[in-house]
């Protein structure tokens, strides 16, 4: 048992680390918004670039198709994170009330 005089700093801690928490969730959340964010940005961003690497001119040597090569396969990898990342959004949205 903890000793009666003990109750009310004990109970302080466990009010902090709760503030604590609900902070570093609401901080968590906030970043996740910024990386779709970013995700989301990256055709607008990169509009020239990718326009460059689709174009039927561009792949004349084996340095120009192993950027197509590459640029697929980020286009992939994009694709599945932002998919991932909005999905994860899309419930928290839904489901979490407390941050």
């Amino acid at each position: 048992m903890v000793h009666p005089a003990s109750v009310g700093v004990l109970l302080d801690r466990v009010s902090t680390v709760i503030h604590q928490s609900r902070e570093r969730l609401t901080e968590t959340r906030d970043r996740l918004d910024t990386q779709i964010t970013n995700l989301t940005s990256i055709p607008v961003t990169y509009a020239d670039l990718i326009a460059t690497i689709n174009d039927p001119a561009y792949g004349g040597d084996a340095n120009e198709n192993a950027n197509k090569a590459r640029l697929a396969a980020m286009t992939t990898e994009f694709q599945a994170l932002k998919a991932e990342a909005q999905a994860v959004k899309t419930w928290i949205d839904a489901n979490v009330t407390e941050f």
